[in-house]
């Protein structure tokens, strides 16, 4: 079985190094994705909303990230490139 994954990192105005100064929890959201093509875009989307909003309010680092795991979809779910997706 082959399985690939996308890692897409949270953006945001904190520098890797203030969260180390202050040493905020790291979080990463792992995303299964099977014929997701139709949803991708929103659901990258309202995720990347949800963790900057806790790297804005200082809960999490931002070098938190969103793990995308494809597990052989019969669509473009793995085509779609992230530069889109956002």
């Amino acid at each position: 079985m082959y399985m690939r994954l996308r890692i897409i990192n949270a953006k945001c105005l904190i520098t890797s190094s203030m969260s180390q100064m202050i040493n905020l929890p790291l979080l990463a959201v792992v995303v299964p994705c099977y014929n997701e093509e139709p949803v991708l875009r929103d659901t990258t989307t309202q995720l990347l909303s949800v963790l900057d909003g806790l790297i804005q309010s200082g809960r999490i680092s931002p070098d938190s990230t969103i793990l995308y795991v494809d597990d052989g979809s019969g669509d473009r779910t793995w085509q779609i490139d992230r530069k889109s997706v956002v």
